[in-house]
Parts: C-alpha cells; sequence; structure tokens
C-alpha cells in the first residue's frame, strides 16, 4: 500500500505542472489577434566534446533555434519569440527545427497577444504539446498510485498469505 501512496504522491508533481500550464495555454486562446510577420529562424550549435568513435569524430553537444517575428498593437511595434504558451522548457532542437522549416521570412501569420501585456505573444497559442505530455504522465502515475492501493487493500493473490517469517516464528514458538 506505501508503495501505491508514494507513487500517486511522485505522481502530483508532474499532474500539477501539466494541469497549470494546460489551462493557462488555453487561456491564451481567447487573447486577441494581430497580424505579423515572420523576421526569421536563427539557429544556433554549440559545441561540446568530441569523441572519437570508430573512424569519424561526432560532435556532442546542442543545437537551439530561436523564431522571431513583428506585430503591432496599437500603433506600436513588438518583437516576439514566444512560440508554445507555457512550455515550461521543455521544447527539443526537433520541434525547433520542425518550427524553422514551417515559417520562412516575411511570412504574414496571426499571433495572439495578451491584451494586458501587449509584448507577450505566441504564434501558437493553446496548451503546448510539452503541458499536455506533463499531464497525461503525472495522470497514469496517480491512478496507477490508486489502482495498486486498490489492489493491495483487496489482497493481491497470496500477498496476504503467511510468508516465510510468519512460518518461521510459529514453529520457534511450537
Amino acid at each position: 500500500m506505501a508503495f501505491g501512496r508514494n507513487l500517486a504522491i511522485l505522481g502530483l508533481i508532474p499532474f500539477a505542472f501539466g494541469a497549470y500550464a494546460s489551462v493557462m495555454g488555453m487561456l491564451t486562446l481567447r487573447w486577441p489577434r494581430a497580424a505579423a510577420s515572420i523576421i526569421g529562424c536563427e539557429r544556433h550549435w554549440s559545441e561540446g566534446d568530441r569523441r572519437n568513435i570508430g573512424s569519424a569524430d561526432s560532435p556532442k553537444g546542442w543545437s537551439t533555434a530561436r523564431l522571431s517575428y513583428s506585430y503591432s498593437v496599437a500603433g506600436v511595434v513588438h518583437t516576439g519569440t514566444g512560440v508554445d504558451a507555457y512550455t515550461l522548457g521543455l521544447v527539443n532542437a526537433a520541434h525547433e527545427d520542425r518550427l524553422c522549416s514551417a515559417y520562412q521570412p516575411h511570412q504574414q501569420v496571426a499571433v495572439a497577444y495578451d491584451p494586458d501585456a501587449p509584448g507577450i505573444s505566441y504564434l501558437e497559442p493553446g496548451a503546448s504539446l510539452s503541458a499536455l505530455m506533463l499531464l497525461g504522465v503525472g495522470s497514469v502515475m496517480l491512478l496507477s498510485g490508486w489502482r495498486v492501493r486498490v489492489l493491495a487493500s483487496r489482497g493481491l493473490g497470496r500477498m496476504n498469505a503467511d510468508g516465510a517469517t510468519e512460518t518461521i516464528e510459529r514453529q520457534r514458538g511450537e
């Protein structure tokens, strides 16, 4: 039963972060839209250690890409880089590369901007994939922990039967 409790408690962490980010991301769907123009996509490669694997050197490092766009709200021009709302820093290089391929310089798009702070904007409003993944992982952990506790309270198989310790104790007492 303790395992089920611990699994459920640990599941609360990704569930809480995922639920918060998903709700906040969904709220961006109500934000007003503005016409925007893609400025471009900057790609950066950070060199790490080089290891000799076989006969070829393979770089070990990471790459990032930052998509930027400009839009105007009430006559004030803003530059934005937000693509997905509330990703919690969980965006991988493949997703960034896909964005750089999907949006070309000078392409006209619509962005959602915060009406209270027009400098905050997102190209793809709504719940981000990373927020939904955290919510899903947390939900699975919570439900699994609950299920383990239910099964343990019913007595799963021979879990409640005498084991080696009880048998030894009974033989000592005789």
